[in-house]
């Protein structure tokens, strides 16, 4: 059976997926960038995307919950205006 472990003990291609996955890494950190500057667009979904992040990133909170916290939020923000 021919998988990753078997690709990555040649050097040439090891070297091809290091650099497809350090291809890949960029993409998804630009798509992120991108999609922040869209989302981000006022005070409180700044305050969100932070609070989201430190549960998520520090806390490990399940994203799903974010979904949950973010929709009440949302809610909440647009009934208080």
């Amino acid at each position: 059976m021919l998988g990753a472990s078997c690709l990555r003990r040649a050097p040439g291609t090891a070297a091809l997926l290091d650099s497809v996955s350090v291809g890949a890494l960029a993409l998804m950190a630009g798509v992120t960038c991108q999609l922040g500057r869209t989302a981000i667009v006022d005070v409180p979904s700044a305050v969100l995307a932070v609070v989201g992040a430190i549960l998520v990133l520090k806390l490990g909170v399940n994203p799903t919950w974010l979904i949950l916290l973010d929709a009440t939020s949302g809610v909440l923000i647009k009934v208080v205006r």
